[in-house]
């Protein structure tokens, strides 16, 4: 038996040398919380970085740091996991035995300690399409998924709605290179901001109240509020702009 809880970022151990270095690592931490008599589990929780404390090249982080909140998280399933291969390995179970391990890291994403931007464009067409322009290439991390659905999310239109035009240098803006694990983070923020900044500017044209519930049905346009009639606009109506969108944000 064991737990396997991690979370890799794409792209993140390419080239780098981390995961020879993290075994290394990993076995002098339980070494030292087995001389120590202590729980190895206990252990790198006592000795995890946090918001506001210094890394081992002097640099802070504010906020974002949840390594230890993840160990936290792990101490229940740690616990039982454990004591079912105590159980086990003191049954009649012949040659076999198990045992229970735990590893994690923190990593940094985007290469953020530079001027890393990612400019993302989208909006509605007068024909009732819902336009994603962004230009992050998807080697096959995801970025094409996950970036439409931040970007839906934050909208609040279903993400099956949401046509995505991808990197065309003639079409999408620079939403910069794509390593480092950045493009969630990075261009996924920028989906967001979008999102956000889109959906303010439908509400605003319908009246609506920043919570409405929007659907977008042909080219008819509603916001839904509770305990109001339905608001709509109709946005074969209006005039494209020079992208083709009777709204955009970028």
């Amino acid at each position: 038996a064991a737990i396997h809880t991690h979370t890799v970022p794409a792209g993140a151990f390419r080239g780098f040398g981390v995961p020879q270095a993290a075994v290394a690592q990993e076995t002098l931490l339980d070494e030292l919380a087995g001389a120590l008599g202590i729980d190895p589990l206990d252990f790198r929780i006592r000795n995890a970085l946090t918001n506001g404390k210094p890394t081992v090249t002097g640099q802070v982080f504010a906020q974002g740091v949840g390594i230890r909140a993840c160990f936290e998280a792990l101490v229940p399933h740690w616990r039982e996991r454990r004591e079912a291969a105590r159980a086990f390995n003191a049954s009649d179970s012949g040659p076999l035995r198990r045992g229970v391990g735990v590893a994690g890291m923190w990593y940094g994403c985007g290469n953020t300690s530079m001027s890393n931007p990612s400019t993302i464009r989208a909006g509605l067409t007068p024909d009732g399409r819902l336009v994603l322009h962004q230009g992050a290439v998807d080697i096959g991390q995801g970025s094409n998924t996950v970036i439409a659905q931040i970007f839906a999310d934050a909208l609040g239109l279903p993400v099956g709605q949401v046509a995505l035009v991808g990197a065309d240098t003639d079409l999408t803006p620079d939403a910069g290179k794509t390593s480092a694990s950045r493009q969630t983070f990075v261009s996924g923020a920028a989906a967001l901001r979008t999102g956000a900044k889109l959906r303010e500017t439908l509400l605003l044209r319908l009246n609506a109240g920043p919570h409405a519930r929007l659907s977008l049905e042909g080219t008819m346009l509603r916001a839904y509020e509770a305990g109001l009639d339905s608001t709509s606009l109709d946005l074969a109506t209006l005039e494209p702009d020079a992208y083709g969108f009777a709204f955009s944000a970028q």
